[in-house]
């Protein structure tokens, strides 16, 4: 019996273990299908490069990368990539187990508990390009703007390189604005030259003149929903990340409901099928002329600007591919294999399960008045530096499972209590 007692107790005691030490599954739950623009434009990081041989330690593999070609991102001659190995329910790219030894397009996010030149796979819930549909996506033109004077809307939507359209009373396209935002959009108190445009990661703030991304600030992890931003302009513009309550009714929000314009509604389609969105314009006598169509789950937020800016209209050219900076990786060494003597938190891996959330806001579609008050004084503000939760919905498992392996072996000491209990009274088991 005593053997039998320690035998279990080894057991739970080892179950349980497993349980604390593995390392976090990465979910893979992708809504709609990416098109290879939002894909491309909507990932941080994005360079052509060789994979070399990885080394595989701790459930975590790091892929060494000679980079050729540089899209967006700052990337060095020598990189890491950095994968989860077998227990990834996503799988693994293809380079990170058989490279193929020839160049290739890698989506990426920074690895910011690795170092500068480590970054975590960006492939999940995307459509990675070949290298000649990539030159084809870079060669492509956006549509010209039809439009002229003052804008109207903006509508943040993925449109090649473009993230932003601005479209004048009529519908028609004024202007496009370059980036990586395709999130909410929130106005700046007491101005209407100017814009804040959000992801799940940072906020932007852009210039409607210009067109120019301006400033941005980090989300610190915080989700988009929870969140606004003051606006300060001026010789050194900067955005403040804020409650988005703190701001009350000084800014306006964008939504998906439709936008009335001068005999023309702006409106935002979901296909219930594959969880696609679309743009279209609706005339008085009901025909539909697209603006943006296929950008997956990303989908798109529209804002109404009353008395908005007066503009010349902008094409912001392609992006060009450029050769990597100047350094070798100062994160593990891929040369004689990565160092894991410490290992990085795999904790921190990024969220490719849950976009940007671009369903909620304020239905009120109205530009902000600036007699409704003054924007909040950044010093006035109750600010939370914390990062926020994350919200995967995979995000509480482990504590889940931990608690059934502790009840497993709480039930299993119980028997056999029980059994020595029956076996000093003498009463059979």
């Amino acid at each position: 019996m005593k053997r039998l007692f320690g035998a279990l107790t080894a057991f739970c005691i080892g179950l349980a273990g497993m349980v604390l030490l593995a390392p976090p599954a990465h979910a893979c739950s992708c809504a709609g299908s990416p098109s290879v623009e939002s894909s491309v434009f909507g990932t941080p990081v994005v360079f052509i490069g060789t994979a070399g041989p990885s080394e595989l330690n701790d459930n975590e593999r790091l892929t060494p990368f000679s980079v050729d070609k540089v899209l967006s991102g700052d990337v060095a001659e020598k990189v890491a990539m950095r994968t989860w190995g077998p227990l990834d329910s996503c799988g693994e790219p293809r380079w990170a187990t058989n490279p193929s030894g020839n160049p290739e397009v890698v989506l990426a996010y920074a690895a910011e508990d690795a170092g500068p030149n480590t970054f975590d796979d960006g492939s999940v819930c995307a459509r990675v390009p070949t290298v000649k549909e990539l030159e084809e996506l870079l060669g492509a033109e956006l549509e010209a703007p039809s439009g002229s004077g003052t804008i109207a809307a903006l509508i943040s939507v993925r449109n090649r390189w473009a993230n932003l359209m601005a479209l004048d009373s009529t519908g028609a396209v004024v202007s496009w604005g370059a980036g990586s935002s395709t999130g909410s959009l929130q106005t700046c108190a007491d101005t209407n030259t100017h814009v804040v445009e959000f992801d799940w990661e940072r906020a932007q703030l852009r210039d409607l003149t210009t067109m120019d991304v301006v400033a941005t600030a980090s989300l610190k992890g915080r989700s988009p929903e929870d969140v606004g931003a003051v606006c300060t302009l001026g010789a050194s513009p900067a955005l403040t990340i804020v409650d988005r309550a703190d701001l009350g009714d000084t800014v306006v929000w964008s939504s998906t409901d439709a936008l009335k314009l001068d005999g023309v509604a702006v409106e935002v389609i979901t296909d219930d099928n594959d969880g696609g969105t679309s743009v279209q314009l609706r005339n008085a006598d009901g025909a539909v002329k697209p603006l943006a169509e296929n950008l997956g789950w990303m989908g798109a937020q529209m804002l109404a600007m009353t008395d908005g800016p007066e503009v010349d209209p902008v094409t912001p050219p392609a992006p060009e591919l450029v050769a990597p900076g100047d350094g070798e990786p100062e994160g593990p060494d891929t040369t004689d294999g990565p160092d894991t003597t410490d290992g990085p938190d795999t904790t921190d891996g990024p969220d490719t399960t849950d976009g940007p959330d671009t369903t909620s806001g304020p239905d009120d579609g109205a530009a902000p008045d600036p007699d409704d008050g003054a924007a909040p004084d950044p010093d006035d503000i109750d600010r939370d530096d914390e990062v926020a939760a994350d919200d995967d919905d995979d995000s509480g498992s482990g504590p889940w499972v931990l608690l059934g392996v502790v009840g497993l072996a709480a039930l299993a000491l119980a028997v056999v209590a029980l059994v020595l209990a029956r076996r000093r009274s003498g009463r059979p088991a």
